[in-house]
């Protein structure tokens, strides 16, 4: 099974085992000034991610859909040569438990995360609860199949069954001596099997030190720790440059600019994997503290963008008050109020001007679809696809789909054509009566995390539980709104089934990570047709 999706890795580490973008510097080095060839100038990028959670693509029903480790690494490639990537943790698994149904997906999916980091030049990866998801011993496990950089100063191992967690790293990137350390909050690892956690305050204090007398000219802390503990942090331990806090902003919500928290720069770069955060170091000869904050814009993007939400919530308060003569007043400083926000956002943005020699310039880089996809990524996603074939097929716990002879089974929605013809017409030019196929055209129909929101009655008494049942019960149908219709066909009792769709039904698919702009008023109309008397 791993071996199929992983050739092409194993064959890119070993075209590119002398060409690393960053270099390891052993314990114990002492450096004793920058290793460049200009001096005047020393420039390197900093990649990062923040609560990757597992995604290693997006599921590309969004409007926008972000993300993707196959545009992750063209981002990469088409940056500087002197480069690397850092994680601030929860990579590899989602939050919440994995079940018996889809660990063997989540596992092929880590696998994969961790082995494309790392051959994307992942310098340090820190620890977080959920990458623990099977025990420790699966991550040595990662560890023995390639070197997998993990880091964390506070969390460490207990034992000989774990992987080996570095306290920190030292890399030299672009001639520039950087210090990597990571931490998480003790009471994230409550429970949490084969390590050990102290406070993380003190750790950072600590080994921010030891850095420092290794040579380290800008110290990077990897930390999960909230953005008030990140936030804390700095103010704790000024001494540090640089804090890349976990977890991201929430998907839906655009992440939040960088900032500097008295002499730290704090940053994130959201969830899911979404985003990355790039940091260009741009340094002389000698490394001034404190580092300067170079946001690229990123302030003038989040006031246009608040301006753009006062727009639509402005607007949304007309559409209240128009009908009402007694607001004529009110409406029309509202409207003079939307007027010169729209004054303000004709204007172009400014551009950001050129770097300052001793700063760190943080950007974030959405991955969208006008990225291109690295082809040997790319392979390697295809690979996994089809893999989940042979892995998913078959797997489901029967028991929550059994039929019992008191309750109505799903019976798909070509039962309802005869009676519903002018509905059922409407429905097969729907996204909804399309979204089997939509599956498969990506070859994601054995995907466990898709189908259940492309189907009708998954895991539901009377439904199907595994891939190879799915028979007529493809697309989102009429079953979806109104319940199993058995009795109903059978009937014709209007009463046996609901009647009428209903915002929450819906909001068990269209939430943010799938449908963003998802509105439920709106969107009815566009499957309601002859036959609903919802519409009424």
């Amino acid at each position: 099974m791993k071996g199929i999706f992983l050739t092409a890795l194993a064959l890119t580490a070993a075209c590119q085992a002398d060409k690393s973008p960053s270099a390891l510097l052993p314990v114990g080095t002492v450096l004793a000034g920058a290793t460049t060839t200009n001096p005047t100038e020393r420039v390197a990028e900093l990649y990062v991610s923040t609560e990757v959670v597992g995604f290693i693509e997006p599921c590309g029903c969004t409007s926008k859909p972000l993300g993707g480790v196959q545009r992750l690494a063209t981002v990469l490639k088409r940056g500087r040569p002197a480069h690397a990537l850092l994680d601030a943790g929860n990579l590899l698994f989602p939050a919440e438990p994995l079940t018996d149904t889809t660990r063997e997906q989540h596992v092929l999916k880590a696998r994969i995360l961790a082995r494309v980091y790392r051959q994307l030049g992942a310098v340090a990866i820190n620890l977080g609860p959920s990458d623990l998801t099977l025990g420790a011993a699966f991550l040595k496990e990662l560890q023995r199949e390639g070197a997998v950089p993990w880091v964390s100063s506070n969390i460490r191992p207990l034992g000989e069954d774990g992987p080996a967690i570095a306290q920190s790293f030292l890399r030299d990137v672009g001639g520039i001596h950087v210090g990597v350390l990571g931490v998480a909050t003790p009471e994230s690892f409550a429970g949490v099997k084969g390590v050990a956690a102290i406070e993380y305050a003190t750790a950072v204090r600590a080994e921010q030190a030891l850095l420092r007398r290794r040579g380290a000219e800008i110290v990077v802390v990897l930390a999960r720790v909230g953005e008030k503990g990140a936030d804390d942090l700095a103010r704790d331990v000024p001494e540090i440059d640089v804090i890349v806090r976990a977890p991201g902003t929430p998907i839906g919500t655009p992440p939040a600019p960088p900032k500097k928290v008295g002499s730290v720069i704090v940053l994130e770069a959201g969830s899911q994997g979404q985003h990355t955060g790039r940091l260009t170091l741009r340094f002389g000869a000698q490394v001034t503290r404190p580092i300067a904050l170079d946001d690229a814009g990123a302030d003038q993007a989040a006031r246009r963008a608040l301006a753009d939400r006062k727009i639509r919530a402005f607007r949304t308060e007309l559409d209240a008050w128009q009908a009402d003569p007694t607001k004529a007043d009110a409406v029309a400083k509202k409207r003079a109020q939307i007027a010169e926000l729209e004054k303000q956002l004709a204007a172009p943005a400014p551009a950001p001007g050129p770097q300052p020699l001793g700063s760190v310039r943080v950007e974030l880089v959405p991955l969208t679809e006008d990225v291109p996809p690295d082809p040997i990524v790319a392979d390697v996603l295809a690979a996994y696809y089809a893999e989940l074939k042979n892995l998913n097929l078959s797997k489901g716990d029967v028991r929550l789909c059994a039929k019992t002879a008191a309750a109505p089974t799903y019976v798909g929605t070509e039962a309802c054509k005869s009676c519903h013809p002018q509905a059922y017409a409407l429905w097969k030019t729907t996204k909804h009566g399309k979204a089997w196929a939509t599956l498969e055209s990506q070859n994601k129909h054995f995907d466990l995390t898709c189908i259940g929101c492309h189907t009708v009655g998954y895991q539901k008494p009377g439904g199907f539980c595994r891939i190879k049942d799915v028979g007529v019960l493809k697309d989102v149908g009429c079953e979806n709104c109104h319940g199993a219709g058995s009795a109903h066909v059978t009937s014709g009792d209007k009463s046996l089934i609901t009647r009428a769709a209903n915002a929450a039904t819906c909001g068990q698919c269209h939430v943010p990570e799938h449908s963003d702009k998802f509105a439920f008023a709106e969107y009815l109309p566009r499957i309601l047709g002859p036959g609903h008397e919802a519409r009424k």
